[in-house]
């Protein structure tokens, strides 16, 4: 290659790597985090525990976005908690779930968030996610629900979580005053018959 052909292939390669890195960044500009109108309610129940409700809502200039959603929520004792999200879909109207994560977490002394333990959700189906946590200790949680918005006219996810309370295992002094009531009920019936 010549000195002038070699000038001419370097602008060549230098301005194909400028199109290429361009492209890139408006990719990155489209895929933008999204906020849609996200939602929760918790409803306590009769028993110590609750359920949780929550969703999100996008619109149509939401579309091609990413969103990152945060639920959170606090637990008093030992409890098990079953959940589940899904969204909906039709031709204009999609949304594409990623991911559903259970966070247990605590604050540190400089407020920064601490990760204590994590459970991923399982993929059911396109778009569904299910999970099940036995003996959710005391402390602060949150739900973390990741995907993207697909449809021109934005989408919408949903779901609930149950939170309920463990049932109490009697502590083994419990068994023996048990056990002692029944043998003095026992020694009574046997005397009341005796005489």
């Amino acid at each position: 290659m010549t000195g002038t052909s070699m000038k001419v292939f370097n602008k060549a390669v230098i301005f194909s790597a400028l199109l290429a890195c361009s492209g890139l960044m408006t990719h990155s500009a489209i895929a933008a985090n999204v906020i849609g109108s996200p939602f929760s309610q918790q409803i306590s129940d009769a028993f110590g525990g609750f359920t949780l409700s929550f969703g999100n809502n996008f619109i149509n200039t939401d579309q091609h976005g990413t969103f990152d959603d945060i639920i959170g929520f606090g637990v008093g004792s030992s409890f098990e908690a079953g959940g589940s999200v899904s969204s909906d879909f039709t031709s204009t109207q999609s949304l594409t779930l990623a991911s559903l994560k259970l966070v247990n977490y605590t604050i540190d002394i400089n407020n920064n968030i601490v990760i204590l333990s994590s459970l991923s959700a399982s993929q059911l189906l396109p778009n569904y996610f299910r999970f099940h946590a036995n003996n959710l200790s005391e402390g602060q949680y949150y739900l973390e629900i990741t995907g993207s918005v697909d449809g021109s006219s934005g989408g919408a996810y949903g779901g609930s979580m149950n939170v309920t309370p463990l049932e109490a295992v009697p502590e083994p002094a419990t068994y023996g005053m048990l056990l002692g009531g029944l043998g003095l009920l026992g020694y009574a019936a046997r005397r009341k018959k005796t005489s």
